[in-house]
């Protein structure tokens, strides 16, 4: 087959299979296995293997994907930090990120790459990642998770923000530009990265037709944690971007590295990065803003399933009991704070995430 597009790798993780049942990763495979431009085309498919993965699935796929490369990684190794580590085993001139608890529709793959033979210039090239509404459940996650849904769209337009199960980087760029993994948040380092990319007049380019679906939380440990976590990222992720993220990189690196004598850890990072107080919203102006976005959510999400007014009926309650959480996650953030400058104990739950 005559390569239309760049050369390319594949990354996969394994961390997100803690919030699934590992045979999860067989489906999310089965849809890179049945994409209309085929896997067997990129230089690799890189999966990085934490111990999660299903001894026999993973003997399977490696019978499947003659090109499969295998990393070890080990579990204290986070999301980030695996995303950056795999990369570095890539050869192909553009590196295509996805996630082990996501499905790829069977275009996926290929209006990704297609979006760098349209923007020839492009550096990045992000897809539509979206919760499958099947029910009040998971139409209630949908509308009140971090995948922030916008008007469906044909054509390619610039976006502010990527999320790395579903994204593709130019490789010499990436390299240049690796993703913040010191960051002391659970998931959102994403924004933190686009802000940094966006404001150097580099365009994030997004084609809403390579979509992706998300697994929302499988489980009560998980969906609890999870949602109570999302307050801690929400606090500190307000810190971060209250000013200039490739400032506050610049200066978390100076005073690790003037530190460094004394400790190596990411604590001086983070500690450094997080000095900003963004400007404060009211309560009233909090939930005005909410109201809006779930509005804005729930017409967007309308458009593509067929929403009953029993669905919305049962999904709101999962709505406010999650943002309950996500509330509280916050407020216990915003407690500690006043004692130390620095993620505290809640961050520690990630172990039981990650």
């Amino acid at each position: 087959m005559t390569q239309p597009y760049p050369s390319f790798t594949l990354i996969i993780e394994s961390e997100n299979l803690v919030s699934c049942k590992p045979e999860e990763i067989q489906n999310m495979f089965d849809s890179l296995l049945n994409q209309t431009y085929p896997i067997i085309e990129a230089n690799e498919v890189i999966i990085g293997d934490n111990g999660l993965i299903p001894p026999e699935i993973l003997s399977r796929i490696s019978q499947l994907i003659p090109n499969l490369k295998k990393i070890d990684v080990e579990r204290k190794v986070t999301y980030y930090q695996a995303k950056n580590l795999l990369a570095t085993h890539a050869t192909g001139d553009i590196l295509v990120f996805c996630d082990s608890d996501c499905v790829y529709e069977n275009q996926w793959l290929e209006e990704i790459l297609a979006g760098f033979v349209k923007a020839p210039t492009a550096e990045i090239i992000a897809g539509e990642t979206v919760i499958e509404v099947k029910g009040a459940y998971s139409l209630g996650i949908a509308i009140n998770y971090m995948l922030h849904r916008q008007a469906a769209s044909s054509e390619l337009k610039k976006c502010k923000f990527y999320y790395l199960n579903n994204v593709a980087f130019k490789r010499e760029f990436f390299e240049k530009h690796p993703i913040p993994d010191y960051i002391r948040i659970f998931r959102g380092t994403c924004s933190v990265h686009s802000k940094q990319i966006v404001e150097q007049g580099i365009p994030i380019w997004k084609n809403a037709l390579a979509k992706a679906y998300h697994l929302p939380p499988q489980n009560l440990k998980y969906y609890l944690l999870r949602f109570l976590i999302m307050g801690h990222d929400h606090y500190w992720l307000d810190q971060l971007l209250a000013k200039s993220p490739s400032q506050a990189a610049a200066q978390g690196n100076d005073k690790a590295a003037k530190s460094s004598s004394k400790s190596s850890s990411p604590h001086n990072k983070i500690a450094a990065v997080a000095q900003a107080q963004p400007g404060r919203r009211s309560l009233s102006q909090r939930l005005q803003r909410k109201y809006r976005y779930w509005v804005n959510q729930f017409k967007v999400y309308g458009e593509e399933y067929e929403i009953t007014k029993v669905n919305v009926a049962f999904a709101i309650p999962v709505m406010v009991f999650s943002q309950g959480l996500i509330t509280a996650g916050r407020l216990i953030t915003q407690f500690n704070r006043l004692f130390s400058p620095e993620p505290h104990w809640l961050y520690r739950l990630t172990t039981f995430l990650d």
